[in-house]
């Protein structure tokens, strides 16, 4: 008995289109085209597009590129999938992409596990005119990749590696701006607990772009109140750093820490908590915890909680990123806000830009963070 036949998903056609309204079919194509649609009547537009969605309608991505050269697809890799922050940029970056009629095509580096040239066949076949890359580490191997594919595609980076054409929030002005929040609380010891990073990392990429720009805010604050910056032993591999504070004048002391991974520690939530313990057991808990993101703040936060250590009493802490968590912790986090909606939109104007004219020189926007304020760092009142 021969299996039975299955059927497959068929999308609508512009040709269905034009046949439910009585329209030509070039008139539905152009007023299915953003670059197009201007020639027609606004109510055209309107009643083709509502035909469209009605009828659950999808350009083909192949057919747009023999007709006419171009998919519109755009591609983003992005890492760090579980954390709040790529995953609110991914999502913003897809609204953006749809608003100005390209598609999205997102992949986790996760799924890939280390594998650049599946990861490039994958790309290919998708036909990309476009790259974004969020929130990559630039110590992943996939950049020697995207270097490559760089001479073909525009590349366009945001939340990852400042060079070349890319969007980033302005965590120098935002890290200054915490940490003198928190000196405003009257603590005179505090850490900046970066993130893990992996034994034999090369971070000669990293360091300017990720990681410089929050501790040099951090050392800004606390050389300007007259206080000393010192580095863990494990932060040794990060050459170049501004700490240039003077001898303490105000007792106040500021401490870098970026922890190799350790074992058993396989999310930056389990990295707050283990830290934080092993300072509350160790005696030199600090009098505010800023850390790189809201996540680790989170597992600090839990660690305090569990020890019946008073925050804000004895410990100020503070994240990053107002991940949707953020306000409902056991106490609500203070947070930094990353405006990724505005970056998203900047960062896809920007490859529009260069997919239709590639050669172009380099640019790159900083954006403004906003400080929020919660009841995790609130020791004394907010200046008027």
């Amino acid at each position: 008995m021969p299996p039975p036949s299955r059927k497959l998903l068929r999308s609508a056609t512009q040709q269905d289109i034009a046949a439910a309204l009585n329209l030509s079919r070039s008139t539905v194509a152009f007023a299915l085209n953003p670059k197009h649609r201007a020639k027609l009547q606004p109510e055209t537009v309107c009643l083709v597009e509502s035909k469209a969605r009605e009828l659950r309608y999808h350009p083909k991505r192949f057919a747009q590129l023999l007709r006419g050269g171009q998919s519109h697809t755009i591609g983003v890799i992005f890492g760090s999938a579980l954390y709040h922050a790529p995953q609110e940029r991914v999502r913003c970056l897809a609204k953006s992409a749809m608003e100005v009629g390209y598609d999205l095509v997102a992949v986790d580096l996760d799924w890939f596990a280390s594998d650049t040239e599946r990861l490039r066949r994958y790309l290919l076949d998708n036909a990309l005119e476009g790259l974004v890359m969020c929130n990559v580490n630039p110590t992943h191997p996939v950049w020697s990749l995207v270097e490559e594919e760089s001479n073909r595609l525009p590349v366009v980076s945001i939340g990852g590696l400042e060079i070349g054409n890319f969007a980033a929030s302005d965590l120098l002005q935002a890290y200054e701006l915490m940490t003198r929040h928190h000196l405003a609380q009257q603590s005179r010891n505090l850490v900046l607990l970066l993130s893990y990073h992996d034994e034999g990392a090369d971070y000669s990429k990293a360091v300017p772009s990720v990681l410089a720009s929050r501790i040099e805010g951090f050392c800004r604050a606390i050389e300007a109140a007259g206080g000393s910056v010192e580095v863990s032993k494990d932060c040794h591999h990060l050459f170049d750093l501004p700490l240039r504070a003077p001898k303490a004048r105000s007792g106040i002391v500021g401490r870098v820490m970026h922890p190799l991974r350790e074992k058993g520690i396989h999310n930056v939530f389990e990295l707050g908590n283990a830290i934080t313990t092993r300072m509350i057991e160790e005696g030199n808990l600090p009098d505010s915890l800023i850390c790189s993101n809201d996540e680790i703040a989170a597992g600090a936060l839990t660690a305090c909680i569990r020890k019946q250590i008073p925050v804000p009493g004895r410990v100020c802490i503070s994240g990053t990123d107002n991940a949707t968590f953020s306000p409902f912790c056991g106490i609500p986090l203070t947070t930094l806000s990353q405006p990724s909606e505005q970056m998203a939109q900047w960062v896809i104007s920007r490859i529009v830009e260069l997919i239709e004219k590639p050669k172009q020189r380099a640019k790159h926007h900083y954006f403004p963070c906003e400080l929020l304020l919660r009841d995790s760092t609130q020791r004394t009142a907010p200046n008027p």
